[in-house]
């Protein structure tokens, strides 16, 4: 398929890629099919691109960069709802926001998307009674980093 996006153009997709979010994702209900597109080759960072509106893409991050225990605190009744025996099998991302007035970067640890990669359903959770944070500063990043998220 093809997709007109507003960050990539045009880009040839294949519909098997696609990641299924049934109940979509909060703030973006009908926002259900995505697809994930390298940033750039050695960035960290990630877009959720959705399928059905080529504006709507997300900037996401492998929380495990951030907090190499990040995983311990996934609960197992979300990763028994995607079919996932135990949480190694599960793709896991936050989603990363730039905020340009600050200057900062932040990602969202409260709330990562699970993926099962084998049969590519996803969903956000909330991680209700951790310390993460909606905002996690990413003070990791190098200035060099931010620049290119801010291109893209």
């Amino acid at each position: 398929m093809i997709l007109e996006t507003t960050r990539f153009g045009k880009i040839e997709l294949d519909e098997k890629d696609a990641i299924v979010f049934p109940e979509g994702i909060p703030g973006f209900p009908e926002a259900k099919r995505f697809v994930l597109l390298q940033h750039s080759p050695q960035s960290p960072f990630h877009w959720l691109q959705n399928l059905e509106d080529g504006a709507l893409a997300f900037l996401v991050i492998d929380p495990l960069l951030v907090d190499e225990d990040y995983l311990d605190s996934i609960p197992q009744e979300d990763l028994r709802e995607l079919g996932i025996g135990e949480v190694r099998e599960a793709a896991v991302l936050s989603i990363v926001r730039v905020h340009r007035e600050a200057r900062k970067v932040t990602a969202n640890l409260l709330a990562p998307l699970l993926i099962n990669p084998r049969t590519r359903k996803g969903k956000q959770v909330i991680l209700i009674g951790s310390h993460y944070e909606m905002r996690h500063d990413l003070t990791v990043l190098s200035t060099d980093s931010e620049a290119e998220v801010r291109k893209g």
